[in-house]
């Protein structure tokens, strides 16, 4: 009986402090009583991103009673914007979009901290098995989804393309997010598409059970992109063989992804967040298999974004 009543202590607890520090919203709830809301930016609703962040939102609500509604956008940049002016709380980054480069310059990266490394997305050029198209020099003069505007996928892909000597003029470039970038590959409309995300991919992988696909390999990349943008953690990756129906392991590009907080952000609050993302990493898995990912000997790994005290403190207190 004991660790049963500490349990339902200790998730007392974090619903005080969390809703001790959000705002209230204009609704109220069936009792009468105020609802306490927190704002997820995550990304497209076919990525995993924005699957992690229900998947938070989902246990936050069975833990404390907090309702997070989970926002979909194009990704990093816009998540980067939302975090800095407000309309965000919690934030999905890929590191290369908080590199000097990759962020606007009219968000400030010093107001930016990090909870944790959560999981590395993977750099999906998908093309159809059929496709000639075997390497990036291969696009040029071709109709390539490059992401969507002001997305981590289209930041990554300019670069990419850079390395590869194609400038987006010497392609066809639209700016499609994930899901109907898939919906145009099936159509015949682009010959190629970027994506970054987690493995495996929902709507990638509908898109292989419809139509035979390959992943253009792009391991030997990672030194150039180190050397280039050596901050943002760009590494070889491979993606297994079978993560997707027919696809052979490919070596490709991976890059950290972090979940993000403002740095005025409440310590304890971002503490005990931090806590419920470890401690519930089963439950988070359940529904999306990158969030089993994450320890915290890995988590703390942030740069170029500082950890925020709150997750510090999360972290110096679990340490052996």
């Amino acid at each position: 009986m004991r660790p049963c009543r500490r349990s339902r202590r200790t998730l007392a607890l974090l619903g005080v402090l969390l809703l001790g520090l959000l705002p209230a919203a204009s609704t109220a709830a069936e009792d009468g009583g105020p609802v306490r809301r927190i704002v997820i930016v995550s990304g497209s609703t076919g990525g995993v991103y924005y699957s992690y962040g229900l998947a938070i939102a989902r246990e936050l609500a069975a833990a404390t009673g907090v309702r997070a509604r989970v926002v979909a956008t194009q990704g990093s940049v816009e998540n980067l914007r939302a975090l800095v002016e407000g309309t965000g709380d919690l934030a999905f980054s890929a590191a290369d979009a908080v590199t000097e480069t990759g962020l606007p310059p009219d968000v400030p990266t010093v107001s930016l901290r990090a909870i944790g490394r959560l999981y590395d997305d993977y750099l999906h050029v998908v093309v159809p098995a059929s496709s000639p198209v075997r390497e990036l020099g291969d696009l040029r003069g071709r109709t390539v989804s490059v992401g969507s505007a002001e997305s981590g996928t289209e930041l990554i892909a300019e670069r990419l393309l850079e390395l590869a000597g194609l400038s987006m003029s010497e392609i066809r470039p639209v700016f499609l997010g994930l899901g109907d970038s898939a919906a145009a590959m099936l159509r015949g409309e682009v010959d190629a598409f970027f994506w970054s995300g987690g493995l495996p991919t929902g709507a990638v992988s509908a898109l292989a059970a419809e139509l035979p696909i390959r992943l253009l390999p792009l391991g030997n990349e990672a030194a150039s992109m180190r050397a280039t943008h050596g901050s943002a953690g760009y590494r070889v990756a491979t993606v297994p063989g079978g993560t997707y129906a027919d696809v052979p392991q490919t070596r490709t590009l991976a890059v950290p992804n972090y979940l993000l907080v403002r740095a005025d952000a409440d310590p304890t609050v971002v503490a005990w967040v931090t806590r419920l993302l470890f401690e519930r990493s089963r439950a988070l898995g359940d529904a999306v298999p990158v969030a089993r990912s994450p320890s915290p000997r890995t988590a703390i790994f942030t740069d170029p974004v500082p950890l925020h005290p709150g997750a510090l403190a999360y972290y110096r207190a679990i340490k052996p």
